[in-house]
């Protein structure tokens, strides 16, 4: 005689490996749901750049600023965005929330998400405004691009613009024309922030630089554990499909002899071993 020692021919057990499955489903997303949050906070970035005479900083996130003395470069009374086209492949970067203060006041401020304020801007070709998500910027690969303020601004200032989804973009500042000024350049996926002059139309050398996040081991670990859950998800799914097929199409559906023995019918009797 023989027994059947499935989990299906035992209705207790088959309830709490149905209750340990469920539960570890709910683990795994709720760690991919972690992960992806990690990563898309990184795609929207307060960028801040403030000047005081000669001395200025460059922020993001409201983190420690970056500090360097514009002294003895460009020197203008003008600025803006900067933009560099790294890869066709890359997303549409966008920029908003555009607000501009001197000592007392706040100058301007805009949302940049009407394509009318494109007009604010003298700038290269290529910029333009999406509605509803800001201005954004398309030219030629590997190709840097300027849009500048119209208006002069003041020596002391401060300047914050939202970039999402930048891969090499920044503030120009003391610019005196779309080919001459100071950059304050972020590189998420390089992870740096750094100062570097533009002249005729091309950035010089880094002057200081720093790194836009620490990489911490819980960081990086949350980042691969989510990797390894959607892993599983997506396997775990793809079985679930093998399984669905196997039973409605049992015979025209060509899988191997290991495969067969994972997606067995349920409630098949089987031998002990």
């Amino acid at each position: 005689m023989t027994h059947d020692a499935t989990v299906s021919g035992n209705p207790t057990r088959r309830v709490r490996v149905s209750v340990a499955i469920g539960l570890a489903v709910v683990l795994l997303a709720a760690i991919w749901f972690m992960a992806r949050n990690a990563d898309n906070a990184d795609r929207v970035l307060q960028v801040e750049v403030s000047c005081r005479g000669e001395q200025c900083r460059g922020s993001v996130n409201g983190g420690d600023p970056l500090t360097f003395s514009v002294s003895g470069g460009p020197d203008g009374d003008r600025v803006g965005l900067y933009a560099f086209e790294d890869s066709e492949a890359a997303p549409d970067p966008f920029f908003r929330h555009l607000e501009l203060k001197d000592a007392k006041r706040t100058i301007l401020r805009r949302d940049l998400t009407r394509r009318s304020e494109i007009r604010q801007f003298e700038h290269d070709a290529g910029w333009s405004v999406r509605p509803g998500r800001g201005l954004t910027h398309r030219g030629p690969n590997r190709k840097s691009s300027v849009a500048l303020l119209g208006q002069a601004v003041p020596t002391d200032f401060d300047m914050t613009f939202q970039f999402e989804d930048t891969v090499d973009a920044g503030i120009m500042f003391r610019a005196r024309d779309t080919d001459n000024g100071w950059l304050f350049i972020v590189r998420p996926p390089y992870n740096d922030a750094f100062f570097c002059a533009m002249r005729d139309g091309k950035p010089g050398r880094v002057e200081a630089i720093m790194p836009l996040r620490t990489m911490t081991t819980a960081r990086e670990g949350l980042r691969l554990a989510g990797l390894v859950a959607e892993i599983v998800l997506v396997g775990g799914l793809l079985l679930l499909i093998f399984r669905f097929l196997a039973q409605v199409f049992p015979t025209t559906l060509p899988l191997s002899p290991i495969a067969l023995r994972w997606i067995a019918k349920p409630n098949a009797p089987r031998a002990p071993p």
